[in-house]
């Protein structure tokens, strides 16, 4: 059989580059090395102990010998690769004061491998981990394993993570889902599911495949819109598509500024759908001009405050600069105008498009189920999983600019905005502070990186967090900007070069982040003299000579879960720590109930409901709003003559400031219950409003929706006068909340009943003796109001508070 030859090298023709390495140390250092070491002072100690035996005659000396081997290896604090663990009782030298450059306590936190020759674990610091982590290698090499057990270690701590997985498998959330349940933390797991299994998602499906997201619930206006801008992508054609993409631009900044606006005044929740619905010009006119806002099942809600000019001068700005906009052709602008607001919106048209419709089980919510500043300060678990196979590379892109957005919302409020102060409150008393950091792993970085996120690793050292960036190659890294992976990539203290295939880019970074050394190798090599001598030999001269710490080789041949491991000045060779998460016979989502945040007028309610704060609840909701008043109905010591005494003077007085003086023969119909003296707290006041306000358009609409809110009343216990009662506080602390106006609508009522029948099946704190006296006292009081002076001007009055006031409190008030 023919031998077929070839000109390249077989393994057996290489020659192994450690084998001419020559160590020149001198004699006397190597041997205090080798007796400092573990293995070389038992090895030592062992000998003696056997000479001791075999030459008594220099026992003695050999005794000594045996204690200053003993006493040298006893004192050699214990060392690691990089830090000693937190558990350990010794020094750390590789821990030391920055300022007096002594060895501190060890503070291993995070442990990531075992090196391969002395089976030395590899810890890493509670600062180190805030340095940040790169781990690339090719597909096989046991990344995905190695950051799950990187995750782990936080559990391990009672701590939580943030996983992004850009391959989008779900056998990844099965391995959560069974880290999570072997440390009791399954009820803290959350996930993100784009995948959709190439279906299209509609209606309820028969199991849940995802948690909920809504990017558009917290987060300043300005925020936001840097979140759709990023959406947007950039203009390739120039010229007139940048023109056009600075206005949509304008225009998305304009109408967050209101629509966060009215989010955080509690008018409506904000996500992708209730947006969407903003882009028609009609909507916003009617919102600018009319004040009437619309919710996500598109009713009309008045807006009953006057809105900030700050907040409103750029959708103006923006209306001003649309051409063929006419402010009086309210509704009716003309066709141009239409059409050049639609060339604006149609920019937005695809990124609204997917939020709302694509991922409408994910996004459509207004209340959703993944809060990522709850994630991130109650220490959960959230799992998101990027559908690499089934969308586009912009498409997948787009996602992780939302995940990625929300993230750097949360950590930007965490950031603080204050800078003058007691340094505990402003600096110590950050939400983000603590003694482990929370880990955010983005695997697969390069397929939704995202512009601009190269400033997080830098920032977020100061809130505790720790990022850890995957991929299996640098090319995918730098698809986003060039430059945002070379800042990613120094600003990761600690970096892991798994097994690697790609010999260009990805492997000059490693081998520049290796280095260089310098190396004694022999100088060459010899047959003797004659070619007596048995093979070559040394020629016993030396030279120094500048060689790389790494070689390709090496990272070609990793087996699955090997790893060289970089920190500050080391390269170690390292076998990656693996938890081998145990198999769950099932796996189940956690679902969540929805409830709306409570308002400040709704806690002030509850106080008043349970007795705890009568004060500024009651000055506002009985009809006589007189402070001193209220304390003689609910809080003083007087007796009955007393209070009746105050009760008459207060009566006259504030009548006579709200409605002048009244002749003893005026009619009842005469009296002028118009907005500017309507009571709101009195819903018979409010109904009877519209009696006297037929001539002013906005009034007339006003007292309309007012006496319409009444009829709701229905839903009410009508006997039970301790309804009317809370009721009465919940309208006067909703006043206190949404501004001054005294009339409200039908719609904030209905929620104001609602909320008051939540507050009935409420146990009142206060003991029902206690409490029935004081209502007694209020009843009677409240009685001798109605009748004093009876057949005087003020008659007129009494007859429209009767029905409202007469019931003020009642005997079941604790039932």
């Amino acid at each position: 059989m023919k031998t077929i030859r070839y000109r390249g090298l077989s393994k057996a023709q290489e020659s192994t580059p450690s084998m001419s390495i020559r160590d020149t140390r001198p004699f006397l250092r190597r041997t205090y090395d080798f007796c400092s070491s573990l293995t070389g002072s038992v090895t030592l100690i062992g000998v003696c102990s056997i000479l001791i035996l075999c030459l008594p005659l220099i026992n003695d000396l050999l005794f000594v010998l045996v204690l200053l081997i003993f006493w040298n290896a006893f004192w050699q604090l214990p060392r690691l690769p990089v830090r000693l663990p937190m558990g350990a009782k010794h020094l750390d030298v590789s821990n030391k004061d920055p300022k007096h450059h002594k060895p501190q306590k060890a503070n291993g936190l995070y442990f990531f491998a075992n090196e391969m020759n002395t089976k030395h674990e590899v810890w890493f610091s509670n600062d180190d981990m805030r340095t940040h982590a790169l781990i690339l290698g090719s597909t096989g090499s046991g990344k995905t394993q190695s950051l799950l057990s990187i995750a782990f270690n936080a559990l391990a701590q009672g701590s939580g993570f943030i996983y992004v997985d850009g391959k989008g498998d779900n056998s990844l959330f099965a391995q959560v889902f069974s880290m999570a349940r072997s440390m009791g933390r399954e009820d803290d797991l959350l996930v993100v599911n784009y995948m959709t299994g190439a279906e299209d998602i509609i209606g309820p499906q028969q199991e849940a495949l995802s948690n909920t997201l809504n990017p558009f619930a917290i987060g300043s206006s300005s925020m936001l819109s840097q979140l759709v801008v990023s959406m947007m992508g950039s203009s390739k054609q120039g010229g007139d598509g940048d023109m056009w993409k600075g206005r949509a631009i304008s225009f998305v900044e304009a109408l967050m500024r209101v629509l966060v606006y009215l989010r955080d005044q509690a008018y409506f929740n904000l996500d992708s759908e209730l947006i969407r619905k903003y882009f028609s010009l009609d909507v916003l006119e009617n919102l600018l001009q009319n004040k009437v806002a619309i919710d996500q099942d598109e009713h009309e809600i008045y807006i009953q405050e006057t809105l900030p000019k700050e907040v409103l001068s750029p959708l103006y700005n923006y209306l001003g600069t649309l051409p063929g906009y006419q402010k009086k052709n309210v509704g009716k602008q003309s066709d141009k105008t239409y059409e050049q607001h639609g060339y604006i919106t149609m920019q937005l048209t695809r990124i609204f498009g997917s939020l709302a419709d694509v991922y409408a089980h994910i996004m459509r919510t207004n209340l959703a189920e993944v809060n990522f500043k709850d994630v991130v300060l109650n220490r959960r678990i959230l799992v998101v999983l990027l559908p690499a196979l089934e969308k586009s590379p912009d498409e997948l892109a787009n996602l992780g600019k939302l995940i990625i957005a929300s993230l750097k919302a949360m950590l930007a409020s965490g950031l603080g905005s204050r800078i003058q102060g007691d340094y505990k409150e402003v600096i110590e008393s950050k939400p983000s502070n603590a003694e482990t950091p929370f880990l955010c792993i983005l695997d697969e970085y390069g397929y939704y990186a995202v512009e601009g996120f190269a400033v997080v690793p830098a920032q977020a050292r100061s809130l505790g967090f720790s990022v850890v960036f995957a991929g299996q190659d640098i090319p995918a890294f730098q698809k986003a900007s060039k430059e945002e992976a070379a800042s990613i990539f120094a600003n990761t203290n600690i970096k892991v070069c798994m097994k690697l295939e790609d010999p260009t880019e990805t492997w000059d970074f490693f081998n520049k982040t290796a280095g260089e050394a310098y190396v004694t190798v022999a100088k060459s090599y010899n047959m003797g003299s004659n070619g007596q001598a048995y093979g070559y030999q040394d020629t016993k001269e030396a030279t120094i000579e500048k060689r790389s710490r790494l070689d390709l080789m090496d990272l070609k041949d990793q087996l699955p879960g090997e790893a060289h491991v970089f920190f500050q000045s080391g390269i170690y060779r390292t076998k990656m720590f693996y938890a081998a998460p145990p198999k769950t016979s099932a796996i189940r989502l956690n679902r969540f109930l929805k409830l709306e945040s409570l308002s400040n007028g709704f806690l002030q309610c509850y106080q008043f409901a349970n007795k705890h704060d009568q004060y500024p609840i009651i000055q506002d909701a009985v009809p006589i709003s007189s402070r001193r008043l209220s304390q003689a109905l609910l809080q003083n010591n007087n007796s009955d003559e007393e209070d009746k005494e105050i009760l008459e003077v207060e009566v006259a007085e504030i009548e006579e400031e709200q409605y002048g003086k009244i002749e003893d023969d005026q009619n009842i119909e005469q009296v002028d219950f118009t907005e500017s003296n309507a009571i709101p707290t009195d819903l018979t006041a409010l109904a009877s409003a519209e009696e006297s306000a037929e001539d002013h358009t906005l009034e007339a609409k006003e007292a309309k929706e007012a006496k319409t809110a009444t009829k709701v009343d229905l839903s009410l216990n009508t006997e039970e006068s301790a309804d009317k009662n809370i009721l009465t506080c919940l309208i006067a602390a909703d006043h206190q909340d949404r501004g001054s106006r005294r009339l409200i609508d039908m719609q904030r009522l209905s929620s104001l009943i609602y909320t008051l029948n939540i507050m009935r099946g409420r146990n009142m704190r206060l003991a029902k003796e206690q409490a029935q006296e004081k209502e007694q006292k209020l009843l009677k009081l409240g009685q001798y109001y109605l009748k004093i002076k009876k057949g005087s001007g003020r008659r007129l009055l009494h007859q429209k508070l009767t029905h409202s006031l007469s019931g003020t409190v009642g005997n079941d008030h604790i039932k």
